[in-house]
């Protein structure tokens, strides 16, 4: 049985957390982070990384090959392995397809987002009663500490079938405390979890896009559009296309199809054909990850059956019931399910 939707999520999470949290600070420092990771999948005997990036390199390996430490049952360590290797190199290739403008802001990113949890700590050190002078107040402080010592100070009724009113007022007290810090915790946990997944799909969809634009110039050497007719993208209108289609995914998709559609679908013809309309992140949102991989690796990296989608002979979601072979044997023939009539 292989690994939970949930589970695969979760692994991602957490290696896309080490793997974002390794520190940029200089143009140079990008090579030295793509080779300490090139040498947890590929080891290089007498290699050691560089101090700064020892104990990070030591945790992202530790996840990779000690399964045991995150894997309930030992027939899905293979997957989780495969799950954890995959997301290195993504970022290895991430690291690499950067221009210098997008080392920039991939620095200035890092830095934002230090600065934010620093922030969020100061907030969580700070925390007091609602002052008089604060934007969100609707209470004195008096008529605050009032109400607070009026439910302390209620006596338990004869009967009364609540727990809480037997309990000593300083143990309420404290319960009320760490109750309304965890919340403000988990709230701003949450808030930085969406910050990096935005972050990764942003990456991720400027990246593709960047290779999109390469391989369309190589394809129309000294033209500005490539032979489907479409006009080349500029580097300034990756930042751009890049936002609309990260809000798209984050829309449309949970974190697992979002990577299976990263991995398997944002390739440079999946990328054009996003940019026609011929495909959307809408499409996949139905799909399971093993479909998703399905149609990525044997059916939208074949032109034929995005012009087949282009002239409506077929539809993702009738060609995701396929099975490998059957996808196959379509494309190889160019004879697709046509679409449902409704």
């Amino acid at each position: 049985m292989s690994l939970s939707n949930k589970l695969r999520a979760e692994y991602i999470e957490l290696i896309n957390q080490q793997l974002d949290n390794i520190q940029i600070e200089s143009l140079e420092d990008f090579e030295i982070a793509q080779q300490a990771l090139q040498n947890i999948i590929q080891p290089v005997e007498g290699y050691a990384p560089p101090e700064k990036y020892r104990e990070k390199m030591f945790l992202i390996k530790d996840n990779l090959q000690s399964p045991e430490d995150y894997v309930e049952y030992e027939r899905n360590y293979s997957e989780y392995q495969q799950i954890i290797r995959d997301r290195i190199i993504a970022k290895i290739n991430e690291l690499q397809s950067l221009n210098t403008t997008q080392k920039q802001s991939y620095i200035e990113n890092q830095q934002a987002q230090r600065s934010q949890t620093a922030t969020n700590q100061q907030i969580m050190a700070q925390r007091r009663p609602p002052q008089p002078d604060d934007a969100a107040h609707v209470q004195t402080e008096a008529e605050w500490l009032t109400e607070r010592q009026r439910q302390l100070n209620r006596e338990p009724e004869a009967g009364d079938a609540s727990e809480d009113l037997q309990r000593r007022p300083s143990e309420m007290l404290d319960d009320m405390v760490w109750a309304s810090g965890f919340r403000l915790f988990d709230e701003l946990n949450a808030l930085e979890r969406r910050q990096r997944r935005y972050a990764d799909i942003y990456n991720d969809i400027a990246w593709a896009l960047a290779n999109f634009r390469t391989d369309a110039l190589l394809n129309a050497p000294g033209g500005s559009v490539n032979e489907s007719g479409l006009d080349l993208i500029s580097e300034e209108e990756i930042e751009t296309i890049a936002t609309v289609m990260t809000q798209q995914a984050l829309l449309f998709l949970d974190e697992t199809q979002y990577e299976k559609v990263a991995l398997y679908v944002l390739t440079p013809i999946g990328i054009e054909a996003i940019l026609n309309n011929t495909i959307h992140f809408f499409d996949f949102q139905d799909l399971n990850a093993n479909q998703i991989e399905n149609l990525g690796t044997n059916a939208l990296t074949h032109q034929s059956c995005i012009d087949a989608i282009t002239d409506g002979r077929t539809t993702i979601a009738r060609l995701a019931e396929m099975s490998t072979d059957d996808l196959r044997h379509a494309v190889e023939s160019d004879d697709y399910p046509r679409p449902e009539l409704r």
